[in-house]
């Protein structure tokens, strides 16, 4: 285990070390769609396999009763910690779109995005639940693993 952390350590290292440009740009670029494949396997995953459906179930049909002034409060602070990292985002990669981007075309993709990955993500979560929390933490695991060494192995094979 002490392994993988060292090789985590070291690469994202060699990512900060690269700078914005051709390290944090190029990585992402890399890595957003194998971590969005990533998460596509699993939720395949995980409705394949017996008990899916309760979880789904309580996912898409909410107990309204259960909703208080405390579980409100609870969603916005989710929501506004999303926007903050969202906005984060934007100022960070703002500067580098170009004068043909069109902010809103941008900006509604985001959204449509955003909202899928958070349901996928919670369905994939509350299925893991439902069936059994090894399921979930085991395959992400060495999915994550997998795709970040292909990311850093996929950036310096494209430079060479």
């Amino acid at each position: 285990m002490i392994g993988f952390y060292t090789l985590f350590f070291v690469f994202t290292m060699a990512v900060v070390i690269l700078g914005v440009k051709d390290g944090i740009e190029k990585g992402s670029k890399i890595m957003m769609p194998i971590l969005f494949v990533i998460l596509i396997i699993l939720i395949i995953k995980g409705l394949s396999l017996e008990g899916s459906e309760a979880g789904l179930n309580f996912l898409m049909k909410p107990d309204w009763s259960k909703i208080t002034g405390s579980s409100v409060l609870i969603a916005l602070g989710h929501a506004f910690f999303t926007l903050s990292l969202g906005m984060g985002a934007m100022l960070t990669y703002g500067s580098y779109m170009s004068k043909k981007d069109s902010i809103p075309n941008s900006a509604l993709q985001i959204v449509i995005l955003d909202t899928a990955i958070a349901l996928i993500a919670g369905a994939l979560g509350i299925i893991g639940t439902f069936i059994s929390i090894p399921f979930v933490s085991n395959y992400t695991f060495f999915l994550v693993a997998a795709a970040f060494v292909l990311l850093i192995l996929a950036t310096y094979l494209k430079d060479l």
